[in-house]
């Protein structure tokens, strides 16, 4: 539901030995999905937390319009000098 505020939190999981990884910057981006169809507005609200904090009343994030969009959650990784991204879709 657009308007709707929802706190995010980031769980980085390591995948040579699976350990947590935590600490680390990781920006949420909510972009419309546009194989879906087309959203009623081209809004891309963003707000950044830090890995293994659990949820973070600070960075919340709401559907900025009816549509369907895409969860998209990047954190950089420089010991590795690569980037993980990751991302799930939601909607209407």
């Amino acid at each position: 539901m657009p308007g709707v505020a929802f706190a995010l939190g980031a769980q980085l999981t390591s995948n040579v030995d699976g350990s947590a990884i935590t600490g680390l910057a990781v920006t949420a981006t909510l972009k419309p999905d546009t194989s879906a169809g087309p959203a009623a507005c081209a809004d891309t609200p963003s707000c950044a937390t830090t890995s293994g904090t659990g949820l973070d009343a600070g960075c919340q994030l709401a559907l900025p319009c009816v549509g369907r969009f895409v969860l998209e959650a990047c954190a950089e990784v420089r010991a590795c000098e690569w980037e993980a991204s990751g991302s799930e879709g939601h909607g209407r």
